[in-house]
């Protein structure tokens, strides 16, 4: 590397940027890491990927039926151009990485040289390809129920028009469930059974993978989870509205609040949940998460 990058030390050493580089296969959104800072690295790996699907999945629902037919997003991947320390390789294993051991061939390589540019164009550095490429692996239900999972949110999308999360409290786990059970039994109460039996279905927690769920049902979880909060009848819920915003193009994820003991207290549902159940590196089994996130907020 000629000189280093300017924004280095502000980034542990990663391109500020996340890419969504495109492969036969599918799509994988990618980061750049010109030189490890270590835990800062490390940070910046996970700051990066929490934002980004964290904003993936707070879509509006017409946004979502806008790119529902695009090629699906299989990865978060990480490409190093420099030399990593065995403290640096066992941090990304801990946050579910896998270094990607075949050799990158010529049509691989290409794809990834987009990176080139944007290593000039960011701080004037000249790099050439990358040492190595760490791969964390999405996973999604599998099958008939990937299938029926997918109609159902479209369906729902489209029963939600230009809606977003909290126009109408209640109304999008409703609808979710409402065209779910048209494929399958499925009767959920407001509780935390329901609530349980609905993650359940909607997210595949494979061990050491990033549960990827549609945003359409990242977005009725967190509305059953205010239901649930409510008719617990220990506070009064209300849902903030999530509109997009003009300029950046992106709506903040699931919130609501409680009045408890006369004050009322934000609940970051959107950021609670997607840590709690999708995330490798903090995801806990769903039962526990779920009465864990009920009694922080009920506390």
């Amino acid at each position: 590397m000629a000189r280093e990058n300017e924004n280095e030390n502000s980034h542990g050493g990663l391109h500020p940027a996340l890419l969504t580089v495109s492969w036969p296969e599918g799509k994988r959104w990618t980061a750049a890491l010109w030189k490890s800072q270590g835990r800062s690295t490390m940070r910046g790996i996970r700051g990066l990927l929490e934002a980004r699907y964290l904003a993936h999945l707070s879509m509006p629902p017409s946004s979502y039926l806008e790119q529902v037919e695009e090629a699906q997003v299989l990865s978060f991947d990480v490409a190093s151009y420099g030399d990593l320390s065995e403290s640096d390789e066992a941090g990304l294993r801990a946050l579910g990485f896998a270094e990607v051991n075949e050799a990158l061939d010529a049509e691989q390589l290409e794809r990834l040289s987009v990176f080139r540019n944007e290593a000039r164009r960011s701080g004037g550095v000249s790099v050439g390809d990358p040492s190595a490429l760490w791969r964390l692996s999405f996973s999604r239900p599998q099958g008939m129920l990937d299938t029926m999972v997918k109609r159902a949110c479209v369906a729902s999308a489209r029963r939600q028009g230009d809606q977003v999360f909290g126009d109408r409290p209640g109304w999008p786990s409703k609808w979710l469930v409402e065209e779910l059970s048209r494929a399958m039994q499925l009767e959920l109460g407001p509780n935390v059974e329901g609530l349980e039996r609905l993650c359940a279905l909607l997210i595949d927690a494979s061990p050491g993978e990033l549960g990827w769920v549609e945003p359409v049902a990242f977005q009725a979880i967190c509305d059953l989870l205010a239901v649930v909060l409510q008719a617990s009848g220990r506070g009064q819920v209300e849902w903030a509205s999530s509109p997009m915003d003009a300029l950046s193009g992106l709506a903040p994820p699931p919130m609501a609040r409680i009045r408890r003991g006369g004050s009322w207290r934000a609940l970051e549902l959107g950021r609670d949940v997607a840590a709690t159940l999708l995330l490798p590196f903090e995801r806990r089994e769903t039962g526990e998460a779920l009465k864990g996130l009920l009694s922080a907020y009920l506390r």
